[in-house]
């Protein structure tokens, strides 16, 4: 365990010749990603069947280098360390990267290319993130505080199709993060030929937590260096309070800050999650 406010666990597949995944603690940054390759009848050359095992875990310690430098961490500093990483992913390969790291209550959240992040709180649970753009130099982020009790699943995209949103939203009824992995874990190993599944449950018993929203940020496509956000503010209390009029409308279905939220976008009791 992390810290006395956090538990953990994690789910990972079996690596395949064309998959590899991986999930990642350090300290209160977590991390699931995976690297794919498209099947080909010529298959892989022997000499490369370590390639993605290789690349994965060169990505893992890149971003580790990257952010345990940064000065200050914050919503656009870990964006741009997540884009100088994902540069050294080559355009052939299916790059997957959820990512949360916790600054006290604050709690940042990144997808770069694609994956899922879903949040638990109380009897609902939605995904804050649902990004599959495919691109490695695009991220989509979201920053909020925490409630005592929230349970937060980082995804790969190949973990959100062997887990539907069902199985997910079953397994997490009044289960810890080891419960909910071992129940998921077998169905992910049923997927012998998907090793690019991973994913990391996290509980927070934070009681100085405040209860409040995760802001979705619109996604952005730059290059390492450039300003991510066209108005960043180092204060998620700042993003809140910008956003205090629309929130004051979703409150209790934890629903998007913003003007064109869709119906789909709202977080709903797990009872009634559709598969």
């Amino acid at each position: 365990m992390a810290d006395s406010s956090l538990n953990f666990s994690s789910i990972v597949a079996t690596p395949t010749l064309y998959s590899w995944a991986q999930a990642y603690n350090a300290g209160k940054l977590f991390a699931a990603l995976s690297v794919q390759k498209d099947k080909t009848e010529e298959g892989i050359p022997e000499g490369e069947h370590d390639g993605l095992a290789t690349l994965g875990k060169d990505l893992l310690t890149t971003f580790e280098q990257e952010f345990f430098t940064l000065e200050t961490k914050d919503l656009t500093s870990i964006k741009d360390a997540i884009l100088k990483t994902t540069a050294k992913v080559p355009t052939e390969i299916k790059l997957s990267f959820s990512c949360a790291f916790l600054a006290d209550s604050v709690l940042y959240l990144f997808v770069a290319s694609a994956g899922k992040i879903y949040l638990k709180r109380e009897s609902k649970i939605g995904a804050i993130i649902d990004f599959s753009e495919n691109k490695s130099d695009t991220v989509k982020s979201a920053s909020g505080y925490l409630q005592t009790g929230d349970t937060l699943i980082l995804e790969t995209d190949a973990f959100s199709k062997v887990i539907p949103l069902q199985s997910l939203a079953d397994s997490l009824d009044h289960q810890s993060p080891s419960e909910i992995a071992e129940i998921l874990a077998p169905l992910v190993h049923e997927k012998g030929d998907e090793g690019a599944a991973a994913a990391m449950i996290i509980s927070f018993k934070e009681e100085a937590a405040v209860a409040s929203s995760l802001i979705e940020d619109t996604e952005e496509q730059n290059t390492p260096g450039e300003s991510i956000n066209d108005t960043p503010s180092t204060d998620p209390k700042e993003e809140i309070a910008l956003a205090s009029e629309e929130w004051s409308k979703y409150r209790d279905d934890f629903a998007w800050m913003k003007e064109n939220t869709k119906k789909s976008d709202l977080i709903v009791p797990s009872s009634q999650c559709l598969a």
